[in-house]
């Protein structure tokens, strides 16, 4: 399934314009260091929540 045919419902749903989706999965697909930065600090931060002591 492409790209376009997911966020077009996601657009919908969520009442929202994620433009030019293309431009930016190619970025992310060629980032130099971490293609997932946001999702590694995303767990990184979880785990760091879920080791406190409560």
């Amino acid at each position: 399934m492409g790209i376009r045919k997911i966020s077009l419902p996601l657009e919908r749903m969520f009442q929202i314009s994620l433009g030019d989706l293309h431009h930016s999965f190619h970025l992310m697909k060629y980032c130099a260091g971490s293609r997932t930065a946001f999702l590694d600090q995303l767990k990184s931060s979880l785990e760091e929540y879920m080791d406190k002591d409560l």
